[in-house]
């Protein structure tokens, strides 16, 4: 497998109650890049975003076939032979909604997960480190006066920074997001999809959006999935622009595309 590559999928088949989800999808996703996953709701997007860190072992009933390949510390791992819990921190989850941890702190949603793993562990180590995470995510200028207040006050885009400074502290190579900025307002989405873009410097990003336009302002490559393939994949420039198959064409421009076969 070549060096520039992130995340490497072969044949990745998925089902749930005997129903086929993913249909034997195979995909490179490019290292320290952004790669934005586009398609219909229902196409197989957030399967295929959680069956690289394997949250989706987590779903009832699911069954899953062919080879998740993790690029981790210069050497491509298993991601179904990797420990669980070690795959999760090397490979970040972003969710829709903001999770933070409620009734902690914000210091101690920064802090907890570090101390747990043994990133660090004495206090002046962990509030350097949340410290650190919390710039890298844009949100330090906004609460280095409250780090002792509940998460729940903050505001539902300032949450979704928080979450992924907690992500960023468990040290990852790569984040995976899965459509990050729905039912923020504008100013959010904005500052997320900056940082998305600036995480790239550093981390390896995957994003599930919903928006074609926002695929536009924050990618460097383009996956289109639709009813469980993959479709196309390619620079943004060029998937947007100038995409080699029909289907993809009919779904950015906005056309009707329930019941065309693939």
């Amino acid at each position: 497998m070549m060096e520039n590559v992130a995340v490497s999928v072969k044949d990745l088949h998925v089902s749930i109650d005997k129903k086929e989800i993913l249909k034997g999808i195979s995909i490179d996703f490019p290292k320290c890049a952004v790669t934005a996953i586009i398609g219909p709701s229902g196409s197989g997007k957030t399967m295929l975003l959680r069956s690289i860190n394997r949250l989706i072992e987590l779903i009832p009933r699911v069954e899953v076939s062919g080879k998740v390949w993790v690029n981790i510390g210069g050497k491509f791992h298993d991601a179904y032979t990797l420990d669980s819990s070690y795959l999760r921190r090397k490979v970040g989850y972003v969710f829709q909604k903001p999770n933070p941890f409620p009734h902690l702190s914000i210091l101690k949603n920064i802090t907890i997960g570090p101390m747990l793993n043994g990133i660090a562990k004495n206090k002046k180590d962990l509030k350097k480190l949340a410290e650190e995470k919390l710039k890298e995510a844009g949100l330090w200028d906004e609460v280095k006066d409250r780090l002792n207040e509940a998460a729940w006050r903050l505001s539902g885009g300032q949450q979704q920074r928080l979450c992924i400074a907690r992500a960023l502290a468990l040290e990852p190579e790569i984040i995976l997001f899965d459509e990050p900025t729905t039912g923020l307002d504008l100013y959010n989405t904005k500052r997320i999809e900056e940082l998305m873009v600036r995480l790239k410097e550093k981390y390896t990003v995957i994003a599930i959006t919903h928006s074609v336009d926002q695929a536009g302002r924050i990618a460097d490559f383009i996956a289109f999935i639709y009813n469980g393939k993959l479709i196309e994949f390619g620079p943004a420039a060029t998937v947007l622009k100038s995409p080699i198959n029909e289907l993809t064409e009919l779904f950015i421009t906005g056309k009707v595309l329930d019941g065309v076969k693939v």
